[in-house]
């Protein structure tokens, strides 16, 4: 019963959040509104900023098209759930998902997306292991639209010279706090579920040992301590407001603590996770793609939204306006993308093939899951790192940056 409780819930829900969704065609006039064929785009709340945007871009220069955004919040298991639950029953209404990449094996596997006609010059302006992570069985269900993975953000007003260890930004954190300068060390993502799992992946990443990652991960946790370190919201905003020396979190953290009111606009600097190697970034590549539903009525329209979205022009908006890493090679040398965003530079040259991907498989979510209660159960101390660490291994395999 409470199966079928949930399947029918969960299409109300989005159903609910379409109904109510929130557009940018408002200045459009009542007679060219009423002419526009409207096509639907789902994402999760992380992009509304910049969808919100690009979509508005996209409908000056498309006035046939108008476009309904949905935002949609919740964990990536719920919002995976809240995404395919009608999709199971071939719905329509939804015509264009932002997909978070984990995702997008499962919808090639389940035939959920359209497969998107690109030719071979336009997959080679893309970068290439980003665009790999968009196919499934040799067809492009999905176009990348931006590209994430985990940085070190740090007063540049407060430390000169950024360490290279997270032994050593441990020990600055608490230093700056002893000095009364921070109120917290650093602040970082505490909540369960697959976020929190790749941020102790990282940890793992930057260590040649399994269990002394995830003492890294808790040590750097303690530094924030449970109230600050619950989410993004929580811990990127602790940050914003002055409150802590460092922080780790993804690239769309980039346009949060740079907006109007934050405390550290202008104060802050970016750079790569500690690794324990050159050769590998101890970072995680992840990353969205946009991909087309296979029983959209609007598909015509939905591709030309998805074209315009990975697009120079919007890449470029994207990237200047509000920090998204570009998925397209060219972007990368605009001079303004660079000034705006000069911690890009490194893994450009760096190279994302020497970034490891987060998952891969149709059966990554449920990997991920069984490693949570592994990760949950060290935090909560009721099992140790050793037993934690063989236990991650198992599941998700002994994946480091070696």
């Amino acid at each position: 019963m409470q199966m079928v409780i949930k399947r029918l819930w969960l299409p109300m829900m989005l159903l609910c959040l379409i109904l109510c969704g929130c557009t940018r065609s408002e200045k459009m006039s009542e007679s060219v509104q009423q002419a526009a064929t409207q096509i639907t785009l789902t994402a999760p709340k992380t992009y509304s900023g910049v969808l919100r945007n690009l979509i508005q871009s996209f409908e000056e220069t498309n006035p046939d098209i108008r476009v309904n955004y949905v935002e949609i919040r919740g964990d990536l298991n719920k919002l995976y759930d809240i995404y395919t639950a009608p999709l199971n029953a071939g719905d329509s209404t939804v015509d264009v998902f932002l997909l978070d990449n984990v995702w997008i094996p499962s919808f090639g596997a389940k035939n959920f997306a359209e497969p998107l006609d690109y030719s071979a010059e336009e997959k080679a302006k893309f970068e290439q292991s980003v665009l790999s992570e968009c196919t499934y069985e040799g067809n492009t269900i999905a176009a990348p639209f931006s590209i994430d993975m985990g940085w070190v953000y740090y007063r540049k007003d407060l430390i000169t010279n950024p360490p290279n260890s997270w032994e050593d930004w441990i020990a600055l954190g608490r230093q700056l706090v002893q000095q009364e300068q921070v109120r917290y060390g650093g602040v970082i993502q505490g909540k369960d579920g697959e976020e929190m799992l790749c941020t102790a992946r990282e940890f793992i990443n930057a260590t040649a040992d399994t269990a002394q990652g995830l003492r890294l991960y808790k040590e750097v946790l303690s530094l924030g301590g449970e109230e600050v370190n619950l989410d993004s919201t929580t811990y990127v905003k602790a940050f914003s407001l002055g409150e802590a020396a460092f922080m780790k979190a993804g690239s769309t953290a980039w346009q949060v603590i740079n907006q109007d009111g934050s405390e550290v606009k202008m104060k802050v600097a970016a750079v790569p996770l500690p690794s324990h190697t050159e050769e590998r970034s101890a970072s995680l590549l992840g990353g969205t793609g946009l991909a087309v539903n296979r029983f959209s009525e609007k598909k015509e329209e939905s591709v030309r939204l998805v074209r315009y979205l990975t697009g120079e022009e919007a890449q470029t908006q994207a990237a200047v306006g509000f920090g998204i890493m570009p998925t397209l090679r060219s972007v990368y040398e605009n001079y303004r993308v660079a000034e705006e965003n000069p911690h890009f530079d490194f893994v450009h040259r760096l190279g994302y093939d020497r970034v490891i991907r987060k998952g891969t498989s149709v059966s990554y979510l449920e990997q991920a899951e069984k490693a949570e209660q592994y990760l949950e159960s060290f935090l909560s101390d009721t099992m140790d790192a050793e037993t934690a660490a063989i236990g991650i291994d198992a599941v998700l395999g002994n994946r480091k940056a070696e």
